[in-house]
């Protein structure tokens, strides 16, 4: 059983959950995907997976090399501000791309959304300690409410039960593991579908 919460917390890493959103919006059957030349959406997601997966990944493991991080964990608060810092800055990068390529308003907003919500845990960080995997999840199913709320389709509604699920499926995992408390997965989840939701319908940029 460890094991098993230890896959789910790692593919359900909040470093991935861009990338799944991106590839569902570009490669899914939805109507923005219908819009999309291949080569826009492949180019969207090689951007994607560089900004929010491979340099995020390649920093945490040059700051362990150099004995910045105790373990890849990061459990203590001081050792998150620098990952959290330049995840910032490389979705800042990201959404600079996105709009200097001008591709379509979602992608943008998508991106812009993950980056308001590490800012928001990043603030969080200095004071209480709230779950990035269940912020992650809440804004997922931000994103997809919102999407719902233009198309009405019943696909998506299909979706945001799923994002419900997997907030249940990683939550229990986090708990397993001894990561979270029930409160902090709760208040995670709650963040990031609330600033996810503030964004779309109070967007800053």
């Amino acid at each position: 059983m460890n094991i098993i919460a230890k896959i789910i917390s790692f593919v359900f890493h909040p470093i991935f959950m861009l990338s799944y959103v991106v590839v569902y919006f570009t490669f899914s059957n939805t109507p923005v995907a219908h819009f999309i030349p291949l080569r826009e959406k492949n180019i969207l997601l090689a951007l994607t997976l560089l900004f929010s997966v491979i340099i995020p990944l390649l920093n945490i493991f040059i700051l362990k090399k150099i004995g910045f991080l105790h373990d890849f964990k990061m459990q203590e608060a001081k050792q998150r501000i620098v990952p959290y810092i330049s995840t910032m800055m490389l979705y800042f990068g990201l959404v600079y791309l996105f709009d200097n390529m001008h591709a379509i308003l979602l992608f943008k907003q998508i991106a812009m959304v993950s980056l308001c919500i590490v800012f928001v845990d990043f603030v969080f960080n200095f004071f209480i300690k709230i779950s990035a995997h269940a912020s992650a999840i809440g804004g997922c199913l931000g994103i997809f409410y919102y999407y719902e709320k233009i198309f009405s389709i019943n696909e998506t509604l299909t979706t945001i039960c799923g994002c419900l699920l997997l907030f249940g499926i990683v939550g229990s995992a986090r708990l397993y593991l001894e990561a979270h408390t029930p409160k902090q997965l709760y208040a995670g989840f709650f963040i990031g579908f609330l600033v996810a939701t503030l964004y779309f319908f109070y967007p800053i940029i």
